[in-house]
């Protein structure tokens, strides 16, 4: 879902090649949370103290903090 908000604000970011479509264990499911991240940092925001691992754990407060 986060892969998506972040190709609709820039179509060019996301590398879609690298991202699982159908992530059916927690290793893929890492490497699209990879994906996410690394687009945040093309799109240049700040994510300190904020990680990939992060995401995939579903730390409430800090994904609001990358979606603000």
């Amino acid at each position: 879902m986060l892969l998506k908000v972040i190709h609709k604000i820039n179509p060019t970011v996301v590398e879609w090649n690298r991202v699982e479509k159908n992530p059916n264990n927690h290793f893929k499911m890492s490497i699209n949370c990879q994906v996410a991240f690394d687009a945040c940092k093309k799109l240049k925001i700040s994510l300190v103290g904020i990680g990939a691992s992060d995401i995939l754990d579903a730390n409430k407060k800090l994904v609001l903090a990358v979606v603000w």
